[in-house]
């Protein structure tokens, strides 16, 4: 018997992309539109019990480790150096929280959209490498983040953040 086909999800006429994600970081969470692109993802390692049996008997629970990357458009990034960087300690020493969410615009008599929001939970900036060159294109910073957590709240939630 074949298996029944599951509907792609489409919201308001449109499946979520890039143009739906809102990025906020701050004290207060602020929408950040300057970012070129945002990576990130989660690692569980189970460790192997193995015994006298060549085969594994069992998992431990494992290390849970999760990281990114981002690429940032050079005001975009010293404004986000400014916010971290103070008092003499450097924005890389800094603890802040990334929130990224996938939300499409409601048509004129439609229903809101579901919203699918992640929480990058303590992350730290471990590296900024600018990139320049020739054409059109801005100035930009590509970063690389440790966290240490990814939140991604289990599917969708009714109520966006206000950009």
């Amino acid at each position: 018997m074949p298996a029944l086909a599951v509907p792609f999800p489409i919201v308001n006429g449109h499946a979520y992309s890039y143009a739906s994600v809102e990025i906020f970081w701050g004290p207060m969470p602020i929408a950040q539109k300057a970012f070129k692109s945002i990576n990130y993802g989660a690692k569980l390692d189970p460790g192997e019990i193995r015994g006298t049996d060549p085969h594994v008997i069992g998992y431990t629970r494992g290390t849970h480790s999760s990281d990114g990357d981002a690429e940032a458009y050079l005001a975009q990034w010293e404004l986000l150096k400014q916010t971290l960087g103070f008092a003499g300690v450097g924005y890389g020493e800094v603890l802040f929280t990334i929130i990224v969410q996938f939300y499409e615009a409601p048509q004129p008599g439609s229903p809101p959209s579901p919203v699918i929001r992640h929480v990058l939970e303590n992350i730290r900036i471990t590296e900024g490498r600018y990139s320049n060159q020739q054409g059109n294109e801005g100035s930009t910073v590509k970063l690389t983040m440790k966290m240490m957590d990814l939140d991604e709240n289990g599917g969708f939630i009714a109520v966006p953040l206000v950009p």
